[in-house]
């Protein structure tokens, strides 16, 4: 789990300033920014430099299995200023 963090982090950090939007999970968000809150995993982020953040909330989408839905209240969403 998590492996492209594990073998790639300073390709990563150096391309998070050049992309627009960022899509990750909790536990990968925790893993970046070493925060267990997810809205500061988010500023973190932000300050990385993505314009759009969306940090998926895993541990609902495994409580669900079989669910081909999902609700955007699950997902942390947020846009720098």
């Amino acid at each position: 789990m998590d492996l492209w963090l594990n073998i790639a982090l300073d390709d990563l950090l150096k391309l998070l300033p050049r992309i627009d939007g960022f899509v990750l999970n909790d536990s990968e968000a925790h893993q970046l920014t070493k925060e267990d809150n997810v809205f500061a995993a988010l500023k973190k982020i932000h300050k990385l430099g993505p314009k759009y953040v969306i940090i998926k909330k895993v541990r609902m989408a495994q409580s669900c299995p079989g669910r081909r839905d999902f609700h955007l209240s699950r997902i942390s969403i947020a846009q720098s200023r």
